[in-house]
């Protein structure tokens, strides 16, 4: 999503390449940490959350990828939509 929104603004590529990879690197350290922390206590954050937060976290990536696909999908009707209107106005 930041990608598109740079684009829209028109940030310069230099600026967007820095923070891209300052998110980039610190998103993964954060994912290194947590595996390297909490590896050896899997069994123990397994048995806290539950299965419930399993559930619920499936759903919740369930419900972004539907939401993206619906997106999608919308962008396009509008396009269409557009492009039958602007021909019908300027023929």
């Amino acid at each position: 999503m930041a990608n598109l929104l740079a684009g829209m603004t028109k940030m310069p590529w230099r600026i967007f390449l820095f923070f891209n990879l300052t998110g980039s690197a610190v998103y993964a350290a954060t994912y290194i940490l947590i595996g390297y922390f909490f590896g050896k206590k899997w069994k123990l954050l397994e048995a806290w959350l539950g299965p419930t937060a399993l559930y619920l976290i499936v759903a919740g990536i369930g419900l972004a990828v539907l939401g993206v696909i619906f997106r999608h999908s919308l962008s396009g009707s509008l396009a269409r939509l557009r492009s039958k209107t602007h021909k019908r106005n300027s023929g």
